[in-house]
């Protein structure tokens, strides 16, 4: 509004300008009126074109300002946008870290709840079969030979169930249970002919009250008859689960392989929350390998055959054990997503090289297990065994020990 009046004022000027010209112009220099008035014309004519340019000046500049702040304007829009878009993202994260927890934790509430239920009742396994191999020793260690620190002498300090009846054997493991005392251990597996620790096998410990350890062929028979194998099983995969989130992506490629106890499997209130987890977190899929015996894993069937084959679609690859049998058909075991065969060293020595090449036509991985001899290993190699596991490349050490490796 104020500009208006500003440009009214100004016209009015140059008209009374005009008039002073047409009237006393003639007067002052005796020109004629008409010439007089021409020049009134003119000058009326030349203030307006001023104006005009003035006016066309002011606009562009008005423009260029406008689209200064315009641009200005969409800027910021797009960095408002895009920090919005970041806080979605953050929020779908924090959104599926939260899922992820409560599944873990329905979980953990299950496996709690089996500590509670099972511990004093009695129950036995629910699973046929064997005991699990996640309960032996490690390659070689069910003979006996004890874990040794750099100086020769016992690293740890060992129970010994001498004199001590299956009740208090009992309490010690629910004590371990329940009081955060079962720990996971690691033992290598090697390739070959590098010696290169390329994967790692998982084995429960127990400690009791003044954290002596209890090594599976100690707490393992009283475990069983009470149903709590499984559950120290269990406790120990997200242990596992636990350190591979440690991990993250240092050391890439390396596998570590876990025996879910057969009680577990068969277990309908575990297992398919289980499943659930792991299919929630397909990340896991290219660090855990599930480990079975040959037996059990060749008469799975039904709603557990079905379970195990959701875990195959979503990456995860099996690893059979405690092989007895040679009979067995590679190019079944493909179509069922196993990855690794573990024969014992013994076995391949004698006949099942040509197994173990048939093996690797089908992509499956065999494993020597319970390698003990160096001259077992230059065989080995004779035979092209790629992955081979024993005490001679290692014994099971404690987890946290290789996440401080993986740290340095």
């Amino acid at each position: 509004m104020a500009s208006i009046l500003f440009q009214i004022l100004i016209f009015f000027g140059y008209f009374v300008g005009a008039l002073v010209v047409v009237r006393f112009l003639p007067d002052w220099t005796g020109i004629s009126p008409r010439l007089a008035e021409l020049l009134a014309i003119a000058m009326m004519g030349l203030g307006v074109l001023l104006q005009i340019l003035l006016g066309k000046g002011n606009l562009g500049a008005r423009l260029g300002s406008l689209e200064r702040t315009t641009r200005s304007l969409q800027k910021r829009t797009e960095r408002l946008g895009s920090e919005l878009q970041g806080i979605r993202a953050d929020q779908q994260d924090a959104d599926a870290r939260n899922e992820r927890m409560i599944k873990e934790l329905q979980v953990l509430q299950t496996l709690l709840k089996q500590v509670v239920e099972r511990s004093g009742s009695g129950e036995g396994r629910t699973g046929a079969g064997p005991v699990p191999s996640a309960a032996d020793e490690g390659s070689g260690e069910a003979r006996g030979a004890p874990q040794r620190g750099e100086d020769g002498g016992p690293r740890e300090r060992i129970f010994s169930p001498e004199g001590v009846d299956q009740e208090s054997l009992l309490k010690i493991v629910r004590g371990a249970l329940t009081e955060n005392r079962v720990d996971l251990y690691l033992q290598p597996i090697v390739a070959l002919p590098s010696r290169r620790h390329v994967h790692y096998e998982c084995f429960s410990r127990v400690r009791d009250e003044e954290q002596r350890i209890l090594y599976p062929r100690h707490f393992l028979p009283v475990a069983a008859s009470t149903g709590l194998m499984g559950t120290v099983d269990n406790l120990l995969l997200f242990r596992l689960i636990q350190l591979v989130r440690k991990l993250g992506k240092r050391r890439a490629g390396v596998r570590f392989f876990c025996n879910i106890a057969e009680g577990s499997v068969e277990d309908e209130e575990f297992f398919p929350q289980f499943v659930d987890y792991m299919i929630a977190n397909r990340e896991f899929s290219q660090r855990l390998v599930f480990e079975f015996s040959q037996n059990y894993f060749a008469g799975v069937e039904g709603e557990t055959r079905r379970l195990l084959d959701m875990l195959a679609r979503a990456g995860y690859r099996f690893s059979l054990d405690r092989v007895e049998d040679l009979s067995f058909s590679p190019e079944e075991l493909r179509t069922r997503d196993v990855g690794f065969v573990k024969i014992p060293v013994s076995q391949l020595l004698e006949g099942g090289d040509e197994k173990a090449r048939e093996l690797r036509r089908h992509d499956i991985l065999p494993v020597a297990e319970k390698v003990e001899a160096e001259t077992e290993v230059v065989e080995l190699l004779d035979r092209g065994i790629p992955l081979a596991q024993g005490f001679l490349f290692g014994e099971p050490r404690l987890a946290r020990e290789l996440s401080a490796d993986a740290r340095s």
